[in-house]
């Protein structure tokens, strides 16, 4: 826009136009009005916008549209936050989950007064129940089944377990607990494990064959796995009234007793087959009625040097006074000491110079 110019009525100096006295004199100046054209320039510059400005119309729009996508941004982030939760928490419910119907073998171990007692255990299982068991060379009677079942309700809480394998298939797991009690079902429906561990109440129970696959399996029983070493004993005879003394010498490798012999007589095969199931196997071993395998704290040994702990294992008919074996065995996994009664006849073995029963 160009000014226009003032001249002063007294003295004739020019000034601005938009002044209100002459510069040069101080007389009152009169102030012009713009022409048309002027006022009509300048009402058209009043309309131009400033730079970022938007028409109030055309802002409402834009508004509008803004608010928009700010909502279908926001609905899909809930969706996508939804369908996440839905992932995280949509397990089944514990009643939800399928058992599969089938016979299958466990490796079972009940604990009383600090004694643990593994056994094979055979259940039958049929829409979620057990519905016929075996365990200890019994049959479960209905009173006994029914204090298992059912196998799972609505009250566990579930969530994803480890993996589990039978060394060929491979399977995911829901892992659900309540209180004191774990139970493990695989995605395949096989009741993998189940475990209760309170004072009054404590037992375990795995599917025979599986673990999982991290190797992670931790047993309740003690572990009496034999080391890998050579020993001697002093042994002890008695049959049909003959008492004997000797020495044995025994190797053990592998976890298993692979040479025993007594007195230059070595024990055959078979007979160190029975030892090692055991020792080793005694949740594959067959027990008649009566017949159990006691696992338990041992005591310390010495043999004058060092004082070590040890594990004992009794195999024991009920009907008998005297248990059908009985075994020590270092918590390091040596053979300390052995009890064999078969056949009217009665071994007794302490490896040399070691003695029980020391404080």
């Amino acid at each position: 826009m160009v000014l226009k110019m003032a001249t002063c009525p007294n003295c004739g100096a020019v000034n601005p136009d938009d002044g209100a006295f002459c510069s040069a004199c101080g007389a009152k100046l009169e102030v012009s009005q713009p022409d048309a054209v002027q006022q009509t320039q300048m009402q058209r510059e009043a309309s131009v916008s400033q730079p970022g400005s938007v028409p109030k119309k055309n802002r409402n729009v834009i508004i509008t549209a803004v608010v928009v996508v700010i909502i279908v941004i926001v609905a899909a982030a809930a969706v996508v936050l939804m369908s996440g939760s839905v992932d995280d928490d949509g397990l089944p419910s514990a009643d939800e989950i399928g058992i599969a119907d089938g016979t299958y073998n466990y490796e079972m171990v009940m604990v009383q007064d600090g004694l643990y007692y593994p056994s094979q255990a055979v259940f039958t299982l049929s829409n979620n129940l057990v519905v016929h068991a075996e365990a200890y060379g019994v049959v479960y009677t209905q009173s006994q089944l029914d204090e298992l079942n059912p196998i799972l309700t609505s009250e566990y809480t579930v969530s994803s377990g480890p993996q589990w394998t039978d060394g060929t298939v491979t399977v995911g797991t829901y892992l659900l607990t309540l209180g004191d009690e774990t139970t493990i079902v695989g995605d395949n429906g096989y009741l993998l494990y189940s475990e209760i561990i309170n004072p009054a109440n404590q037992g375990q129970l795995i599917l025979s064959g599986w673990s999982p696959s991290d190797g992670s399996l931790d047993r309740i029983t003690p572990d009496m796995t034999l080391a890998d070493m050579t020993l001697y004993f002093d042994l002890y005879m008695e049959s049909g009234g003959d008492y004997a003394e000797t020495y044995a010498v025994v190797t053990t490798e592998g976890g298993e007793i692979t040479y025993f012999e007594i007195r230059g007589q070595v024990m055959p095969l078979d007979l160190l087959e029975g030892l090692n199931m055991i020792l080793n196997d005694y949740y594959s071993l067959p027990l008649s009625e009566g017949e159990v395998i006691a696992i338990s704290e041992g005591g310390s040994w010495t043999n004058g040097t060092e004082i070590v702990q040890s594990y004992r294992l009794d195999l024991v008919d009920t009907s008998l006074t005297d248990p059908l074996m009985e075994v020590y065995v270092s918590t390091e996994g040596e053979l300390l000491y052995m009890y064999l009664n078969a056949d009217s006849s009665e071994i007794e073995m302490f490896q040399q110079g070691w003695d029980k029963g020391i404080a």
